[in-house]
């Protein structure tokens, strides 16, 4: 059995007083009942319906007529490694559309960053007297580097680890994620366990914005009250981390959230079931009721929502039809556009086309899937009034183990280049195991060890340790010290890369800073 406990703090706003004053609905911007019931019945009889991907698909698709090749793609483009098709003669009829692709600039060897082609230094290189820290603390100034954290930065965590802590297959557990962000580190511990495990899970799961916490609702009401399997990992999926949907996902989520909606007490408080084994209960304060009304009746334009995103990842439309979309972005501001390139620089070609491709549309899809179906802003991802809720370098693949993604695409037919598609076939497996009804050398890699202890006593951590009566644990069981380094590790050791893949993969293809560190505790 697996309990969900909610608690919600109360949240202020950024100047300090309280979202909402009043009751639990969204005003202003939102529908009426009766209007809002209309547009779900025609959302509910509209298109064909939900179809979760199984294996890569053939990719000669005609978006504009919405015809898809029903065969499996088993062919990769010799070329790009981006697409696949089942047969010759597909590949032949598509190639006036994927050569578009396939001989992006963005894709040539010979590609080089906007500062070397500007004879210039990078913006993100520290100037104007200004040291590294400070340099740093600047860039996260801007209003592009700061919004909400609705998807991780750090890949998740089996926080249980069972097999090298309790390794007892009854043993029950209390988990507490008080400042949560998403639920990836609660998919990865559920998912992580035996299917041997009888034992019970109680989750307290909290955070203190009332925008990520209703995201999290949402997505365990869909994983736990949509009957279909296959579905709810497809809705969950895409409500998570696309930021475009097909109209009928929002028909669906719209129907789970108003029944959770109407299933909430007079205080807020609400206890609903997941599936036959599991409880979601809790309590929602005024503004959190608001945000989850806003998300369910806000009613942002598709045009007005694209021209919002490409603000903020600084892709013009006009560039999807261009031979090359790069040149175009210099005409925006050059702090970002460097950060982005900085990333490019380490990437192999088809690599960087397949982080432009997501900055382009943002859509977790193979990359020669059809997406002309996605053609509904995901509320959840931008505010009321339409704003970009993230910062403009968020990126899915941050939140999880870049191997394991690739492991799980190939397994399914997509190729190691096209990193979205693999990540699209490991989040399907991931939320097919039924999170919730489970139960039956570089300048980065170095010791910052000392710094940290350093870091850990400027916070007080001592004081902190004989307060509550803990220590902190020299050799870790549930997550290492850093990333990549060995679990059983002492807090020194380094991050191991034991091929020149894993080293690519981890160290140029993720965009970790390499400074994050874990700390494990114990009764002292």
């Amino acid at each position: 059995m697996l309990e969900v406990l909610v608690p919600f703090l109360r949240t202020t706003s950024r100047s300090g007083g309280s979202g909402v004053e009043g009751g639990g609905t969204a005003s202003g911007s939102t529908l009426s009942q009766s209007k809002f019931l209309d547009r779900l019945d025609d959302a509910l009889k509209a298109g064909e319906g939900i179809h979760p991907l199984e294996r890569l698909p053939c990719a000669n698709v005609e978006a504009a007529t919405h015809n898809t090749c029903p065969n499996d793609g088993k062919l990769a483009c010799g070329v790009c490694k981006l697409v696949s098709y089942c047969s010759k003669t597909c590949q032949q009829k598509h190639w006036p559309v994927h050569t578009r692709d396939c001989e992006d600039k963005i894709r040539s060897d010979d590609w080089k960053p906007a500062w070397v082609i500007e004879c210039r230094s990078p913006s993100f290189v520290a100037s104007g007297g200004l040291n590294p820290l400070s340099a740093f603390k600047r860039a996260k100034e801007v209003e592009l580097a700061v919004g909400l954290h609705l998807w991780g930065g750090v890949p998740a965590v089996d926080v249980i680890n069972l097999s090298r802590n309790e390794n007892d297959i009854n043993k029950n557990f209390s988990l507490a994620f008080v400042a949560s962000g998403d639920i990836r580190n609660i998919v990865q511990t559920i998912t992580a366990l035996p299917s041997s495990y009888n034992g019970q899970i109680k989750i307290l799961l909290n955070d203190r914005e009332p925008h990520i916490a209703i995201r999290n609702i949402a997505l365990l009401l869909l994983l736990g009250t949509v009957d279909r399997k296959n579905i709810a990992a497809e809705l969950a999926l895409h409500f998570w981390y696309s930021v475009f949907i097909p109209i009928e996902h929002h028909a669906r989520l719209s129907t789970v959230m108003l029944a959770f909606l109407q299933r909430i007490g007079k205080e807020g408080d609400f206890s609903v079931p997941l599936g036959s084994r599991s409880t979601l209960s809790g309590k929602l304060p005024p503004d959190a009721l608001d945000v989850a009304a806003g998300m369910l009746t806000a009613h942002h334009q598709l045009q007005e929502a694209v021209s919002e995103y490409e603000r903020v990842r600084f892709v013009p439309s006009i560039s999807r039809y261009l031979p090359s979309s790069e040149p175009i972005l210099s005409r925006f501001a050059p702090s970002r556009q460097d950060r982005h390139h900085r990333h490019y620089c380490r990437l192999e070609p088809s690599h960087r086309l397949a982080y432009l491709e997501f900055r382009r549309f943002g859509l977790l899809l193979p990359f020669g899937a059809l997406n002309s179906q996605f053609n509904t802003p995901n509320n959840s991802l931008f505010s009321p009034d339409g704003r970009w809720l993230q910062d403009d370098l968020a990126d899915p693949l941050d939140s999880w183990d870049i191997e394991a993604v690739i492991k799980a695409g190939l397994a399914h037919g997509a190729q190691r280049a096209d990193i979205y598609g693999c990540l699209y076939f490991f989040l399907s497996d991931m939320l097919l195991a039924r999170v919730l009804g489970h139960i039956s050398c570089s300048t980065a890699i170095y010791d910052n060890s000392q710094a940290f202890m350093e870091f850990l006593e400027k916070q007080g951590i001592t004081q902190a340790l004989q307060e509550t009566k803990l220590k902190l644990k020299g050799k870790h069981t549930i997550a290492p010290h850093r990333l990549c380094a060995p679990l059983d590790g002492r807090p020194d050791a380094l991050p191991r890369f034991p091929d020149r893949e894993s080293w690519y993969l981890h160290a140029q293809l993720g965009r970790y800073l390499w400074s994050e560190r874990y700390v494990e505790f114990s009764r002292a």
